[in-house]
């Protein structure tokens, strides 16, 4: 299984109105945002000016779209050298209930954190190359006290990425963003997923994993 990356999302916006000078500059800057008009707003509710898009003619203009986003501070006035997207979609969470048995298709974590009014998870998943069943994503929560469990259940329909070639698998991503209005006198959070592991002989299987949010 890859390593889980979380993606730090951009505390440095609460001192960019402080002391910032005409030559301020910041590469690399990775975090949540979403399309409004012409601009891109992240969740601290900062404008950014796409002067530089480096993502090419992928049309990720669309009025609305939420995306995890790379790209370079120019200067203080947050003209962007944009890099990367990766789209989001928002996606409510469904509580657990008793009796209800999760699909236990594996998935591997690139992205997950916390940011505005939105817990952000991105991760990819196999499925057969000659196959063109759909693979549902769903998104389960339960709280006990005052913790949180967001649940992630991938239905793969039966291709088993552990049992099958790697030769005769593809990988697919996806990335959401779960809102987390709901989730009052939280203050614990916990990720529940399938993920695949290698044995000590080479050999694979896949487990129940719970990783810490926060």
């Amino acid at each position: 299984m890859k390593k889980l990356i979380p993606f730090l999302l951009a505390s440095l916006f609460a001192c960019w109105s402080c002391n910032l000078d005409d030559t301020y500059t910041q590469t690399n800057v990775r975090e949540m945002v979403n399309v409004e008009g012409a601009k891109l707003l992240n969740d601290y509710g900062y404008e950014l000016t796409v002067v530089e898009d480096q993502v090419g003619a992928a049309n990720w203009q669309i009025d609305g779209a939420r995306y995890l986003a790379l790209y370079d501070i120019l200067n203080r006035n947050l003209d962007i050298r944009l890099k990367e997207v990766i789209r989001s979609y928002k996606q409510d969470a469904t509580l657990l209930g008793d009796g209800i048995e999760l699909p236990q298709g594996p998935v591997e974590l690139f992205a997950q954190g916390i940011s505005g009014p939105y817990y952000n998870v991105g991760f990819n998943f196999y499925r057969a190359k000659n196959s063109n069943y759909a693979h549902p994503i769903h998104f389960y929560y339960k709280i006990v006290n005052d913790h949180l469990y967001i649940y992630i259940a991938h239905a793969d329909n039966g291709e088993n990425p552990v049992q099958m070639s790697e030769d005769d698998l593809v990988t697919e991503s996806r990335m959401f963003s779960i809102p987390t209005d709901n989730f009052t006198n939280v203050y614990r959070i916990s990720l529940v997923l399938y993920s695949i592991f290698t044995n000590a002989d080479g050999t694979k299987r896949i487990e129940q994993e719970t990783l810490e949010v926060n």
